[in-house]
């Protein structure tokens, strides 16, 4: 079982949205140019996250989604 990126509450974000999408941002942030800088951090500032039984709270992914978006700037 992969590692999961925050704690799980009875209700938040879907955990595999959050992965999927935090595992693209921090592969641009390690490998990407500046037109992928550019895509992924639109990507992440407009995303939408979909609530879920079991997943992420929200207001962790709210910080780290800032954290992500400053370093990608």
């Amino acid at each position: 079982m992969a590692k999961k990126l925050f704690p799980v509450v009875l209700r938040g974000y879907d955990t595999s949205q959050i992965d999927e999408l935090f595992a693209r941002v921090d592969e641009v942030l390690a490998n990407g140019d500046a037109d992928a800088r550019a895509a992924i951090r639109q990507e992440l500032s407009t995303t939408v996250f979909t609530i879920a039984l079991r997943g992420y709270p929200p207001t962790d992914v709210a910080m780290a989604v800032e954290q992500r978006l400053s370093a990608l700037s």
